[in-house]
């Protein structure tokens, strides 16, 4: 159980920050089970995904949220208000010391990038040790831990997600077509 000083800041930042991914339902059963699988892969809890979701960040936002506090060994509670007031993926992990080669999967050669191709050839341009340098958009940051949480929940290559999602429209949809749920 969170103290009530925790559960108060969390209300007063929610009511006080920005909203993104307003409109995004959440009590869909993809969802629940896209939810549930995450919190296995972070080996939360359904009350831990539960908490997370009054953030009211996008349902595919969610899993960025935990890798980024479990990399950096901060609170779920300070990652989510730092992207509520609009922060961006790459500026929340850096300021709290979390590198670039931290997001980083490994695809197999030939695996289709679709539209993580342009930041895989920046990756493969720069030496590792200059990754951090590289600016990772919000759209790849949640796209590149998604890949990893549905490739380790699943038991499947990183490749056949990024397929699977770009075939079906989403991380979701995607993980309840690869068999999750």
């Amino acid at each position: 159980m969170r103290p009530i000083s925790a559960i108060l800041t969390s209300m007063a930042l929610a009511l006080a920050c920005p909203v993104v991914g307003a409109g995004q339902t959440g009590g869909e059963p993809d969802v629940q089970f896209y939810l549930e699988a995450v919190g296995r892969f972070f080996d939360v809890g359904a009350e831990e995904v539960r908490i997370l979701r009054e953030w009211r960040l996008p349902a595919e936002e969610l899993p960025v949220v935990l890798f980024v506090s479990v990399r950096a060994g901060i609170s779920t509670d300070a990652v989510a208000a730092n992207r509520l007031r609009g922060s961006s993926w790459s500026s929340i992990a850096s300021t709290f010391g979390m590198p670039v080669a931290d997001v980083h999967v490994e695809f197999g050669d030939g695996s289709p990038l679709g539209d993580l191709g342009s930041l895989y050839e920046q990756f493969a341009s720069t030496p590792r040790s200059r990754w951090n340098t590289l600016r990772i958009s919000d759209r790849d940051y949640v796209s590149l831990v998604n890949v990893r949480v549905l490739s380790g929940t699943l038991g499947l290559p990183p490749g056949r997600v990024l397929q699977a999602v770009e075939d079906h429209g989403g991380f979701i949809a995607a993980y309840r077509a690869l068999g999750g749920g």
